[in-house]
């Protein structure tokens, strides 16, 4: 409980306080209070250091699970986050909060973010949650209180998505935009961002930054495990915005 209260002085005192004798395994003790010290993951974010006591200004910890089968190695100098690894055996990419900071795996310099051997085509990708990308920008959602959107986007800029299991085979694609200029197209391409053609999307003008529309368009030819490239087409700057939470993954 003081560990989800952020009083980490009174979590550890706590773990000290325990029966004694032979039976008693003090480690087993101690693991059922200090996990959240470090890691936090009830409120549907994932959240590092949330509880670190005060004498414990620099350290290192290992395997710290959280909810959604992730699980963190951390490491911390003057009780600030020096580094951060998080495995994802599913693929997906959780949420991270630092503080009041909201961190992305795939920008932040301090987290190093390791994926499954693949992710699933039929889950929902977060259009931030991208391998690499040309010419994008992040902007916080802050409609939605949480996560990121990709902003900003140009004719002919990119977001890639590695190791994307589309299973015997996807049939369409849907993304949440928002267009205050002229609109365009998303080109999905695969291996590359001159690969195969899989389909296009064209993409609306929505009238406002905050206008979202929902856009899809037929795939063929997308099967097995795959790098997925967004290609932008015929855009002008800041006429494409896509939500994070509403890039849909490509469905059977």
């Amino acid at each position: 409980m003081w560990a989800r209260l952020n009083d980490g002085n009174k979590a550890v005192s706590l773990a000290d306080v325990y029966p004694t004798g032979a039976w008693v395994n003090e480690y087993q003790v101690r693991a059922a209070y200090y996990p959240e010290l470090f890691v936090q993951s009830h409120t549907g974010e994932i959240e590092l250091l949330p509880s670190l006591p005060s004498a414990w200004t620099s350290g290192e910890i290992t395997v710290v699970k959280a909810r959604g089968g992730y699980e963190f190695s951390i490491k911390w100098a003057n009780v600030q986050l020096v580094s951060a690894q998080i495995d994802s055996p599913s693929g997906t990419v959780p949420v991270i909060r630092y503080g009041n900071q909201l961190l992305n795996p795939f920008t932040d310099s301090r987290i190093t973010f390791v994926r499954g051997n693949s992710q699933s085509a039929f889950n929902q990708i977060e259009a931030e949650n991208y391998d690499s990308q040309s010419g994008i920008q992040l902007e916080s959602a802050l409609y939605k209180g949480t996560g990121y959107l990709l902003a900003s986007i140009d004719n002919n800029d990119y977001t890639a998505y590695n190791n994307v299991d589309f299973g015997s085979g996807a049939a369409s694609f849907s993304a949440s935009v928002a267009s205050n200029g002229p609109g365009g197209s998303i080109a999905i391409r695969l291996g590359s961002g001159a690969g195969t053609l899989a389909g296009t999307c064209m993409v609306p003008t929505t009238a406002g930054w905050q206008d979202w529309q929902t856009v899809s368009c037929g795939v063929t030819g997308a099967a097995g495990v795959q790098n997925v490239f967004l290609v932008y087409r015929e855009l002008m700057a800041r006429s494409l915005i896509l939500t994070g939470s509403n890039l849909s993954s490509l469905r059977p």
